[in-house]
């Protein structure tokens, strides 16, 4: 696998995926292979890739984040990346 490098950009299009599209919130080091919604192998990656975001931002400041896509998905405000082009970075869902 390709080393990621987690820049600000990067964790914060990894947190939009994780939750604005898959509802996921990446606040637990095993959020993606309990959710059961990945291959086991794209799974382990994403909860890897969750724990590198939590180096880097407190677990109150991913949700604070996650409740401001709630307010803009209420809103009906578009996401600045569309599905298709998260999913092709990270992992689609099995």
């Amino acid at each position: 696998m390709q080393e990621v490098l987690m820049t600000p950009d990067m964790c914060m299009r990894f947190i939009i995926w994780a939750y604005y599209y898959h509802g996921i919130m990446p606040v637990d080091d095993t959020a993606f292979t309990s959710s059961a919604r990945f291959l086991p192998h794209d799974a382990e990656r994403m909860d890897e890739m969750a724990r590198m975001v939590l180096k880097f931002y407190t677990a109150d400041s991913i949700k604070k984040a996650c409740h401001q896509f709630d307010l803009a998905k209420e809103r009906r405000e578009a996401c600045p990346f569309t599905q298709q082009e998260l999913d092709g970075m990270f992992a689609k869902e099995a």
